[in-house]
This record gives C-alpha cells, structure tokens and sequence, in this order.
C-alpha cells in the first residue's frame, strides 16, 4: 500500500457554498470562489484570496454567484467568472472579473457580455485565457467559449464549436494547448441533454476540434504544464442515483485515451500536477446520501492508478486544485462545506495515509 501526506480542514475559513479553487505553481496565492444560493445557511457569494499558502484568506468580492476562478502559475494575474441566468425574470447578469495585482484589486472587464459563465482557465503567464458559458443559462447566441490572448483584457467569442453547455476548461503553461469539456447538447425539441465532447485547441484558442472517440457527460478536465497529460471525469445528473461513469486518461496530449471504468463513482473536479505525477478526482456526492460516493481519490503515477484517500470524509466536493510540484493540494466543498489542505510537514505517524485501491 501506498501513502500520502494528510488533509486537514481550515478551521480560520467558515463553512460556505464554496465552487471553486485555484492556486499558483508554489501555492503561495490561493482563491476561492462561493456561489450565491437564496436559500444558504451559510455564507455565500463570496471571492476570497490567500497569500501565504492558505494559511488566511482576505475577502475581495461579495454579492456574486462566483463559479469558477483561474490564477496564474506566478499568481499575479488572477481571472473569476460570474454565472448569470438569462432565463429568470428579470434575467441575472453574470460578468468576468480580473486581477493583475495577485488578487488584490478586481476588475469588472466590460469587453466581455453578460452571460451564463461557468469554468476559467489561463496559462502561466497569465496571457492566454479560456472562458466557458453554460449555453443553458446564457442568452441566445452566446453561449460560445470566450478566449482572450492579452491577461483577460479582451475577449473573442469562438463560434466554431457552437453553442454548448460547456463546464470546465484547462490550458497549458505556454497557451498553446487549451481544453475544454461540454456536458452535453440540448436537442431542438427539448428533453434530456445529449452527451458532449472533449474539445481541444493546438493553436492557443483559435480554432477547436473534438476528440472523436470520447463521447459522454463530461463535467472536469486538467491537463499537465506542457500538455501531454490530460485527464477527463464525466457524470450523469439526469439519473439518481447517477450511473457511474469512467475517468479518460491521455497521456499523448489526447490522442489516445485509457478508459478507467468506476463501478460507484461519478465526477465533479479534477486537478493535477506541473509534471502530470500527481492526480486528484473528485466524486459527486448522490442525493439522497449513498455511502459509494463523495469521496477524495487520488494517483501517483499519471492517473494510471488510482486509491481512495481514507483520510478525508464523504463531503459535497465541488473543486481541487495542485501545485506545480504536487506538494500544496487545496479542495473546497459546497452546501456548507469548508476548505481541506494538505499539510507539507508533520509526523509520519500523523500524516501518513493508507490508500485502498478503488476497482477500475
């Protein structure tokens, strides 16, 4: 059996709705993003950032029904996305904020329409970015993936792959390879989504293709520093409970692809590190409660693998995110959840954990 360094919760943070993470090469910047919930408990709607690796967070934004936030990899440009809802009345309007001061101050962008945003990606300077509307909850003919080439500024609707309900993108650390994941597409007459795609740029955003052999519920993709590694988790929310459904592993910059067969879980988030060495998924926890499901569960050897992190409970998982190196790992959960990080040194005795193989 294998061991890994344990997860402790961050008792300086409180429970809230939280969506999103992301974290710089060193994971030195941290920010969280909380969705706005009418109902919540707890508290919501919050942007929050952290420069001393986790430890304290300082709020920056409040108010807004944050989805999804992107840092770059020296942490200085920071990108968060504000889903709004074209089909309520009066419609919400959800916008694109950026930071070029590691977090400090953010800025509405106006270049960028109102729309229903979902995930966000940059590179590692910060350059290239990639921003994904859910085609649902955005107005017609808007529901287009957005990329920008100059740090966010500026943003060019890439109307060839048509409107989608994207979810979740990752880009490289030059620009140059962008992925972007869609849960499925709407048929004309209404009903159930069809399943998507995975979809894939070779020339820093500007024309995308599919990868023709994948077809399936996608909801998370990451992808490795040069993009070689990529790694797609999929999950069926019009069953419940959910069937599960497989993790793709590629590990030719999406070529070819290992199908990694789960017999329990469905998947919500997934991160990994600069090299691609160190993976981790996260399962989608079924309502009502299932006992197979809302776990951590995590790879040492490019996502050939993977073991359940016993450590950790069966929570709401929404977002992880890795270091470069693999050593900082931060994940968040929803529906008053709290904020898990990996500590860097304790006691063997402590912080080993034991992994139990999971059947794929």
């Amino acid at each position: 059996m294998k061991s890994i360094r344990c997860f402790c919760e961050n008792k300086n943070l409180p429970a809230g709705y939280y969506n999103s993470v992301s974290i710089s090469g060193n994971g030195k910047y941290q920010t969280l993003v909380q969705r706005a919930q009418s109902d919540a408990t707890c508290p919501q709607g919050n942007l929050m950032t952290s420069s001393d690796g986790g430890k304290n967070f300082t709020m920056r934004l409040q108010g807004l029904n944050f989805t999804g936030v992107a840092v770059s990899s020296c942490g200085r440009y920071q990108t968060a996305v504000v889903q709004g809802n074209s089909i309520t009345s009066p419609p919400e309007l959800g916008f694109i904020y950026t930071s070029s001061d590691f977090g400090k101050t953010w800025i509405q962008n106006e270049n960028a329409p109102s729309n229903g945003w979902y995930g966000v990606a940059v590179s590692g300077d910060g350059q290239y970015q990639l921003a994904l509307p859910n085609t649902y909850k955005s107005p017609p003919n808007n529901g287009f993936l957005y990329t920008s080439s100059d740090f966010g500024q500026t943003w060019i609707p890439r109307e060839g792959p048509g409107e989608q309900l994207w979810l979740n993108g990752a880009i490289d650390v030059t620009g140059k390879t962008q992925v972007a994941v869609v849960f499925g597409t709407l048929p004309p007459d209404g009903g159930d989504a069809l399943p998507g795609h995975v979809w894939i740029s070779r020339d820093y955003g500007v024309t995308w293709n599919t990868v023709p052999s994948l077809s399936d519920y996608f909801t998370c993709i990451a992808i490795s520093s040069c993009g070689n590694f990529v790694s797609v988790g999929a999950q069926n929310c019009f069953f419940a409970p959910a069937i599960p459904k497989p993790l793709y592993v590629s590990s030719d910059g999406g070529i070819n692809w290992l199908v990694l067969n789960s017999n329990t879980d469905n998947w919500l988030s997934i991160a990994m590190s600069g090299d691609g060495q160190y993976q981790c998924a996260l399962s989608y926890k079924q309502e009502p409660d299932s006992v197979l499901s809302g776990y951590v569960y995590q790879s040492e050897d490019y996502g050939k693998t993977w073991r359940r992190n016993e450590s950790l409970p069966q929570k709401e998982w929404t977002s992880n995110a890795i270091s470069k190196d693999g050593k900082v790992q931060t994940l968040v959960a929803t529906l008053c959840g709290g904020v898990y990080q990996q500590q860097e040194r304790r006691s063997r005795e402590v912080c080993d954990i034991l992994y139990l193989p999971l059947s794929f």
